[in-house]
């Protein structure tokens, strides 16, 4: 929380890029904010320092073609946010990976994820 009282009590979410939409951001936490609440998961132990190599934690995909699959099998996530929109979000993100894929160089390469394409400045940069 941050604010700690009164009228500027707000909390924040550094975790998704500044090109996500911050109303699907804000839902799928609520959403997963309810999963945890109404199965009473416990959450896991937070982490001190850097993260990077820790053991235990599910890993994040690193490639969104890996996140829409783990997207597409989120059961929960798709009940509480709803089917129409999960599956409107896939077909939209699906367009944008094949788009990146015909346009990007070397879209396929594994450090793609640790550089900027021209294709990507050309076809984000408005979003950021």
């Amino acid at each position: 929380m941050k604010g700690l009282a009164g009228a500027g009590l707000h909390t924040e979410n550094r975790v998704p890029c500044g090109a996500s939409n911050p109303y699907l951001v804000g839902a799928a936490a609520i959403a997963a904010g309810l999963d945890g609440i109404r199965n009473r998961i416990e959450p896991l132990p937070p982490t001190e320092g850097l993260a990077y190599g820790v053991e235990g934690p599910t890993p994040i995909p690193t490639r969104l073609e890996a996140a829409l699959d783990a997207l597409e099998k989120d059961t929960v996530l798709r009940g509480l946010v709803g089917e129409e929109l999960i599956r409107l979000f896939l077909a939209v993100k699906r367009h944008e990976v094949a788009k990146a894929g015909e346009h990007a160089h070397d879209y396929g390469a594994d450090d793609w994820v640790n550089r900027v394409d021209e294709f990507e400045v050309a076809e984000l940069f408005e979003f950021l």
